[in-house]
């Protein structure tokens, strides 16, 4: 108990109680004076006036309420804040006889919750907020990487909360993930969590505002028989506060735009090589004509015919034309201006084949052992804006 006044409090008497869910377990009268900015401990004994209880308090899994009223006649007329003299504390009990007579349940336990940050791919939000996610921040397998908090470290948190439960993402109102069985959480602690393998959230190149749901301790009942139920049914972990683990954010879909990019190998010759990796070119592989002859002499030429694939990988159509690149132990070799645009989803080779004395072809002076490098850069000088500017192979 304390005086946070720049003044004394009076001689005369004033009153605090102290109650249990309502029923008065101690009331203390004739409250001496307390000076100014001093405080004193209360202990509540027999001698304090308490109340015992009859019959016994029940000890179950409720919640309790124990409240503190003090100055409760308002004999401190000059109290500079009147109204904020009631205090009050809630009650749990994880008891032996508690877990005996409710198989092994505790009546206190953990609240989960969710922190305000949230992630979707690279972009950051605020649950209740806005968030604008680029189509192509994707996973491996398409969808998006989303990353929440669960807490165990609010007001309402007195315990640690109980193993397997699971998470549930929605969109627009149809859920479309579930989480793994989810590890006890103890008191205090947050962690940063997801979905193994993301969330699927369907492009919308309209530019709409969808609803992003997450449901944290959600019911087997949210999920429907068509969808994947990881291990089965499950039953939801008690709660402090049960109802209060749904989390929303708006979210669009930004950044529309193509991207052109290559395919996944080049053709050399006969062989087949995946970018960025190595190829053993053989004889076959290298076409060889003669050339004209001075009476003494025959020049010789060689060369290896090219093929590769460009598509257009992002979300948007390519309209502008642009140009392809290729070097050969880095010196240009050929090049190919004004290809046409690409549509959203297409793709199409492009070929080279070697001729003698042709341009814009593949040319090779010498067959020898050592190491090569041909290198294809696409949309030479990014004419067109694109999601990736990475456009070197």
């Amino acid at each position: 108990f304390a005086n946070a006044t720049f003044a004394r409090l009076p001689s005369l008497g004033w009153t605090n109680r102290l109650l249990y869910d309502g029923e008065m377990l101690a009331n203390s009268t004739g409250r001496q004076f307390l000076p100014a900015g001093a405080s004193r401990e209360i202990e509540v004994s027999q001698d304090y006036g308490l109340i015992k209880f009859s019959p016994a308090p029940a000890l179950d899994l409720n919640m309790h309420l124990l409240e503190l009223h003090l100055d409760t006649d308002k004999q401190v007329a000059w109290d500079i804040s009147p109204d904020d003299n009631n205090y009050w504390v809630k009650l749990y009990f994880c008891t032996e006889a508690v877990l005996d007579n409710f198989g092994g349940r505790c009546g206190c336990l953990g609240d989960l919750g969710s922190l305000d940050e949230v992630f979707i791919g690279r972009q950051a939000a605020v649950w209740g907020g806005s968030i604008c996610i680029n189509p192509m921040d994707t996973l491996d397998n398409g969808n998006y990487d989303l990353k929440f908090a669960e807490t165990n470290a609010g007001l309402d948190s007195i315990w640690e909360v109980q193993p397997n439960w699971r998470n549930v993402a929605y969109w627009d109102g149809v859920p479309v993930s579930v989480s793994e069985p989810r590890p006890a959480l103890a008191l205090g602690v947050t962690r940063m969590v997801g979905f193994p393998d993301g969330v699927p959230l369907p492009l919308d190149k309209t530019g709409g505002i969808h609803k992003l749901r997450l449901e944290l301790n959600a019911p087997f009942s949210s999920v429907p028989p068509s969808m994947p139920r990881p291990d089965g049914a499950w039953d939801r972990v008690d709660e402090t506060l049960m109802g209060n683990n749904i989390y929303e954010l708006s979210v669009q879909f930004c950044g529309l735009k193509p991207d052109i990019t290559a395919g996944e190998a080049v053709i050399l010759g006969s062989k087949r090589a995946i970018w960025g990796t190595q190829v053993c070119l053989e004889a076959s592989d290298v076409l060889r004509r003669d050339g004209p002859s001075n009476g003494e002499q025959r020049t010789i030429y060689q060369g290896i015919s090219v093929q590769y694939e460009e598509r257009n990988a992002g979300v948007a159509a390519a309209s502008q034309t642009f140009t392809n690149r290729l070097y050969w132990d880095g010196l240009l070799v050929i090049e190919s201006t004004d290809r046409p645009g690409l549509s959203t989803g297409e793709a199409r080779q492009v070929s080279h084949p070697w001729q003698m004395l042709s341009a814009n072809v593949l040319d090779i002076y010498d067959v020898d052992i050592f190491r090569h490098e041909l290198k294809l850069e696409m949309d030479v000088g990014n004419t067109v804006s694109e999601q990736s500017e990475r456009n070197t192979f």
